[in-house]
């Protein structure tokens, strides 16, 4: 409660959300193109049928998603002790990333998806692609934060104070 609300019919895209969404959706899907680039290139047996870069970009692509709903939910970091009170959030988190794994895990609902089963070294190149979108808007948020304390300094002293007026020590 420490925002101050949303004005009466104001755009769910005001306040900057519309570049917040272009630009982190533009990070999560060039990291998805470059997982399945990986995959293909340095997993996969037949380029021809890139099954590992197929599955690499499917699991960045959702993982990251995953990962991003941290980020998003406030303008604190995701580490803050404040933010880990939501007992919903990460219960979900758990099992959206349980289902994405048994997807690529279990043969039978492999071959359904067109997934592969990742190995050790693919699944960890997955996990830091997928970890990157948090990184960059944690960065972002403590480079605004950073900004806003500067800032703060030079609003309170942008008003009339006793030394500003003519006649006053």
């Amino acid at each position: 409660m420490e925002r101050k609300p949303i004005r009466r019919g104001a755009s769910i895209f005001a306040g900057g959300m519309t570049y917040n969404i272009l630009v982190e959706g533009g990070l999560i899907g060039a990291l998805s193109l470059l997982a399945y680039s990986i995959g293909r290139v340095f997993f996969d047996v037949n380029p021809v049928n890139p099954v590992v870069g197929r599955t690499m970009g499917f699991a960045v692509l959702s993982l990251s998603q995953v990962v991003h709903t941290f980020n998003v939910r406030s303008e604190r970091s995701v580490f803050d002790p404040k933010l880990s009170a939501n007992t919903v959030l990460f219960p979900a988190a758990l099992i959206c990333t349980a289902l994405q794994a048994v997807v690529i895990v279990i043969r039978p609902l492999g071959k359904i998806f067109k997934t592969a089963a990742l190995t050790g070294t693919e699944w960890l190149a997955v996990v830091l692609l997928s970890l990157v979108p948090l990184a960059v808007v944690e960065l972002e948020k403590a480079i605004l934060r950073v900004q806003k304390k500067h800032a703060e300094p030079h609003k309170r002293n942008c008003g009339v104070t006793s030394r500003s007026l003519p006649g006053r020590l």
